[in-house]
């Protein structure tokens, strides 16, 4: 948590903020201890609305004009991102970041996300991990050069062994 902080600091993430807000389920206790670090109020954020209206999709208090910080485990697809950002939007807060441990980098969570506006902060990445594996000899070249192909070319690289297109729904 020192790193997310001292990340999220240095970009400024969390000047005005005025709650964490965690994503269902994943992220709800990696927000509490960004929130008890910070000593701001925290709620968090279903999926799925629990009732009717936008509401019931968010547990806790949120005033609309407030600001708010997501945080959430992994960053993949960015669809479940995309219904977070949807119901905070819906309830009036401003959001301009989302806090992962992981982001995979390897799909178009840009397009995904840019409705909002909202800036994807990590601590790591795919490409961190393909960097680690080979300055400390943690796998064997052929290995991480397969890995190094697919993250520069994701669909060419499913595409060449057999997958599918991934499609945004």
């Amino acid at each position: 948590m020192n790193k997310a902080l001292q990340l999220l600091s240095e970009r400024n993430c969390l000047e005005g903020v005025d709650a964490i807000v965690g994503a269902e389920s994943s992220g709800i206790a990696l927000a509490a201890w960004v929130a008890q670090a910070l000593q701001l109020p925290l709620q968090y954020v279903r999926k799925k609305a629990k009732g009717l209206g936008p509401s019931t999709q968010i547990e806790g208090v949120v005033e609309a004009g407030d600001r708010v910080l997501l945080v959430d485990d992994l960053m993949a697809a960015g669809e479940s991102k995309r219904e977070f950002c949807r119901a905070l939007n819906e309830v009036g807060v401003t959001m301009k970041d989302i806090f992962v441990i992981f982001d995979y980098s390897v799909f178009p969570t840009a397009e995904v996300l840019e409705r909002w506006g909202v800036t994807v902060h990590s601590l790591a990445a795919w490409q961190d991990v393909l960097v680690a594996a080979r300055t400390d000899g943690l796998a064997d070249n052929r290995s991480l050069n397969e890995l190094e192909a697919f993250l520069n070319d994701p669909v060419g690289w499913s595409h060449a062994h057999g997958g599918v297109v991934w499609t945004r729904r």
